[in-house]
């Protein structure tokens, strides 16, 4: 009997001793930890800007706090694809309501630039209007063929990997 007891309890601290060392680091900076809470789903971009879902479906980028950058009038909801190119975030946003602010008028879809180098934000009503300003201004050439993925799916590979690969080395030298 003694030997049943001690071999589980051998067993039960070599599980513990397990699970320990398979943690995922957490950024220590709170704004790059956070994942949301209570039914809302969230994941960062580049402080101050974060990607924000409250139901389930309709993701927007949000603002943590005031910044230095140039938005143009823009506001980005109901974002349904979302790329990460260099210093850029690229986002398609489109949806039932007028959700979408551009140059300071509602639309009911755009296309959006995010460059962190520059810290400007810049919204496009029209396509092709999007892609040439990609190639004139950051020569990016493959827009048709990129692998667009949703926000959802950036959420649950933050949750599970706790790092983005866009994140400031600052916060990726703490994994």
């Amino acid at each position: 009997m003694k030997t049943k007891i001690g071999l589980l309890s051998i067993f039960i601290i070599l599980l513990i001793i397990g699970c320990i060392n398979k943690e995922k680091q957490v950024p220590k900076d709170k704004f790059y930890a956070n994942t949301g809470g209570w039914g809302e789903m969230r994941f960062p971009l580049i402080k101050p800007f974060y990607m924000f879902c409250y139901d389930g479906k309709n993701w927007l980028v949000y603002e943590d706090e005031l910044d230095d950058y140039d938005d143009g009038g823009c506001s980005i909801f109901e974002v349904k694809r979302l790329q990460m190119l260099k210093d850029l975030f690229l986002f398609r946003s489109y949806g039932d309501s007028l959700a979408v602010t551009i140059n300071g008028e509602r639309q009911s879809e755009g296309w959006f630039v995010m460059d962190v180098k520059h810290k400007t934000i810049n919204g496009y009503t029209d396509y092709t209007i999007f892609k040439d300003t990609l190639y004139s201004r950051y020569r990016i050439t493959n827009i048709d063929t990129l692998l667009w993925r949703t926000p959802r799916s950036y959420y649950e590979e933050f949750k599970k990997e706790r790092f983005m690969p866009w994140f400031p080395d600052s916060i990726v030298q703490q994994q």
